[in-house]
């Protein structure tokens, strides 16, 4: 059991944010190829998605980083209920 903790605990700091908990690039680089083939196999539609915070840069500059950490966290946390199963919608990134 305690075993089976570390793994999950090993694979969540490898594929998520650690400020936002949201799925960064390694997890998209390596679902995105089994997504699409999945998509292929069964004629299913494939949405990829990317979510641009616009200045962002003027936020942490004008505001602070701890500002800016709640922005990423806030915009995160807006887009995670709409993460489920194949056949809803589903951010790789969340």
């Amino acid at each position: 059991m305690l075993e089976e903790e570390a793994q999950r605990t090993c694979t969540s700091r490898r594929f998520r944010d650690p400020l936002t908990r949201a799925h960064n690039r390694r997890y998209l680089e390596e679902r995105l190829a089994s997504e699409l083939a999945y998509a292929e196999r069964h004629g299913a539609d494939l949405t990829l998605a990317a979510i641009d915070i616009d200045y962002f840069k003027r936020i942490n500059d004008g505001f602070s980083h701890p500002a800016g950490d709640f922005v990423l966290k806030k915009a995160s946390s807006m887009h995670q209920p709409f993460a489920a199963g194949r056949g809803r919608l589903r951010p790789l990134w969340w």
